[in-house]
């Protein structure tokens, strides 16, 4: 009850990080707002499964591509090491 759902851009902060002359430093301090948009049910919960879910599965995908990236890229430089 009273649960309300907050996100953080994880995406933008990463990408604004990077943009200060490639210089990534500890002092990141991430932006938590509560997703706008959700009604709330009458326990004042706002949390929509679905979207949880959905949410949850688009990040397994980008993981499983972003892994798949890595391993082509970590291929690609043992090849060029290895001179085969």
């Amino acid at each position: 009850p009273n649960f309300l759902r907050l996100d953080v851009d994880f995406e933008r902060q990463l990408a604004a990080e990077l943009g200060q002359n490639n210089n990534v430093t500890n002092a990141a301090k991430p932006v938590i707002y509560q997703t706008p948009g959700l009604l709330a049910r009458a326990d004042g919960n706002n949390v929509d499964m679905d979207q949880e879910i959905g949410q949850m599965n688009k990040n397994a995908l980008l993981q499983q591509a972003y892994l798949q990236l890595l391993g082509t890229k970590l291929n690609q430089m043992r090849l060029a090491i290895e001179g085969t």
